[in-house]
């Protein structure tokens, strides 16, 4: 592309007074980082949405210092706004892994979804029930019996997507009023966000109107979700009628039964009559562990006799109910991305649109559905704009979750998307997901984002595709004339990929 900019910074070309925007993913692993930068008359303006990686991930401190290190060089220590989608630590582990580095970088903005606003009472609320979940979780995960093996691995593999717990004493900028325990990585990376002094910090709701950034009139900026609606908000799954997604359908929630229990076993006091009504049992069809431990019946017939390889141990139930610690532990994942801060980024003159959408789940999509704004125009009229027609003009899809199935909707999301210049941005690390059993990304959807791009996806483990694939089931991809546009607009590094619009 004859006028792109170098890898790093700065522009050339004839035409300087063109917008031109580089979107650079960072190849973390499996975690989102996006720089995104604003070339046009001389000027460059950078925005960084996310700075993550899995905690998971192998030598992930390390990686998190070379990119930090990278982004500080590539925005001359100063970067016009940073946006935090939402407290998942594949997101945000970089603002605590390499935080004195981003200490040395000049942030003029920051911007956080209204979830996160410790004034707002259902943020509160939110976060509170998120805190509780998580450490619940993280109890009952400790608790999995040998024959749970299996499902403890799966349970703390999504709860690594927090990030590392630590105990704090004292209330935080952003949590909840009056929070103390244990708080998570990535909400200490949110809180370091919201508590730089040297940004100005704001909190945003979807339909607001329309953001800008200084010396960008070109660039507008929509906020898409979270949505204020907590019905929405806790909506992470598709119907199973509705269809929703490219696959699998919403499962029976059993949460209160189960915080229930966790909760009595850590507690001295008795059982209040609150409590009461979400155990599955009557107490008089209960039998305590020190009950039955001394009991001859049940020594004999339910393996208290204290052997591990009783015959008759098979009998009880005493942990089968810490089977569904995975499926709660998915379902706290899941209403976590749920709260992401969804931006799509108009390109005005143009018409073309940018769409970031973190992690966001089916309800967040659905609650689009509702967007509208008036925009002034020069003859002192309006025009609306809703929020299918800036689905329809995108041309850039950072695809959400790693390409998981419920982080895409169908109908209402990826079918609306009708540029014929779509290109993907999936920031999925295979080898990662399969280690953990994530089918990342979702083959049917996989296979419906490849088809809509035309085979223009590029994805952060896989890189650039080396060429245009072949025609499927009658459907005709990129031709030669589009990929080699496609192509002049793409650069590979080893720490990132770079995708030019303009």
């Amino acid at each position: 592309m004859s006028n792109q900019p170098s890898s790093d910074t700065g522009t050339t070309g004839a035409d300087s007074q063109a917008l031109l925007v580089r979107v650079r993913m960072y190849r973390s692993g499996l975690g989102d980082c996006f720089l995104i930068s604003f070339f046009q008359s001389g000027t460059e303006h950078h925005m960084l949405i996310d700075c993550g990686v899995y905690q998971g991930t192998p030598d992930s401190e390390a990686i998190m210092l070379d990119i930090a290190r990278h982004i500080r060089k590539t925005t001359s220590r100063h970067i016009d706004l940073v946006v935090g989608t939402h407290e998942h630590w594949d997101h945000l582990s970089g603002f605590q892994q390499a935080r004195a580095i981003f200490d040395q970088i000049d942030m003029k903005q920051v911007w956080l979804a209204w979830t996160e606003d410790p004034t707002n009472p259902l943020a509160v609320q939110l976060r509170r029930e998120r805190t509780l979940a998580l450490n619940t979780l993280r109890v009952a995960a400790s608790l999995m019996p040998a024959s749970l093996a299996a499902q403890q691995t799966t349970v703390n593999g999504l709860l690594d997507f927090f990030g590392p717990s630590e105990n704090t004493a004292t209330e935080t900028l952003s949590s909840a009023p009056q929070e103390t325990g244990k708080v998570s990585g990535a909400r200490q990376a949110l809180d370091y966000l919201a508590g730089r002094a040297d940004a100005l910090v704001s909190y945003c709701t979807p339909g607001e109107p329309p953001r800008t950034l200084e010396g960008l009139p070109g660039v507008r900026f929509f906020v898409f979700g979270p949505p204020t609606s907590e019905k929405l908000l806790k909506k992470t799954k598709p119907g199973k009628k509705a269809q929703e997604t490219y696959g699998l359908t919403e499962a029976v929630d059993m949460t209160g039964s189960f915080f229930a229990a966790i909760q009595q076993l850590q507690a001295s006091a008795p059982i209040s009559s609150a409590q009461l009504q979400d155990y599955p049992f009557d107490p008089r069809f209960q039998v305590t562990r020190e009950h039955a431990s001394h009991d001859p019946f049940f020594i004999e017939h339910y393996g208290f006799d204290g052997a591990e390889d009783d015959k008759n141990a098979w009998r009880r139930i005493d942990q089968d109910w810490l089977s569904v610690t995975s499926e709660l532990a998915l379902n706290l994942d899941s209403a976590t991305n749920n709260t992401s801060l969804v931006l799509a980024i108009e390109l005005v003159e143009s018409g073309q649109v940018l769409l970031f959408p973190g992690d966001a789940q089916v309800g967040n999509w659905l609650s689009w559905n509702e967007l509208s704004w008036d925009i002034p125009l020069p003859d002192g009229a309006t025009k609306t704009i809703r929020a299918a027609d800036l689905l329809s003009r995108t041309v850039l899809y950072k695809v959400g979750h790693h390409g998981s199935h419920n982080a895409t909707l169908r109908e209402q999301g990826l079918e609306r998307m009708q540029s014929q210049q779509m290109v993907g941005m999936l920031p999925v690390q295979r080898e990662m997901a399969e280690r953990q059993n994530w089918s990342m990304p979702f083959p049917a959807l996989y296979q419906r984002l490849q088809e809509k791009t035309r085979g223009r996806m590029i994805r952060l483990d896989d890189g650039l595709p080396e060429a245009a694939p072949p025609a499927e089931n009658g459907l005709p991809l990129s031709t030669q004339a589009e990929w080699k546009a496609f192509k002049r607009k793409t650069s590979e590094q080893r720490l990132y990929l770079d995708y030019f619009i303009g």
